[in-house]
């Protein structure tokens, strides 16, 4: 099983994609994860993660779909 940092660090750009584009320091993901908590850079990327508004495009475009031909 791989972990988050294998995930974002060792699968290529596309898997880091959002967080290059938003420009996060990611250093924290060679820190073992009990300590992340403490890590400046992880404070930021939560505050910045936990504050985006997401929304599932495709669910409701679906969703407008169904209600259309009902």
């Amino acid at each position: 099983m791989q972990n988050l940092s294998n995930f974002l660090l060792g699968n290529g750009p596309s898997s880091r994609l959002f967080f290059d584009a938003s420009q996060l320091d990611l250093s924290f993901l060679k820190e073992d994860i009990e300590k992340w908590s403490d890590h400046p850079n992880y404070q930021i990327a939560m505050k910045t993660v936990t504050a985006l508004k997401v929304e599932n495009d495709s669910a409701d475009r679906g969703i407008a779909l169904a209600t259309a031909f009902n």
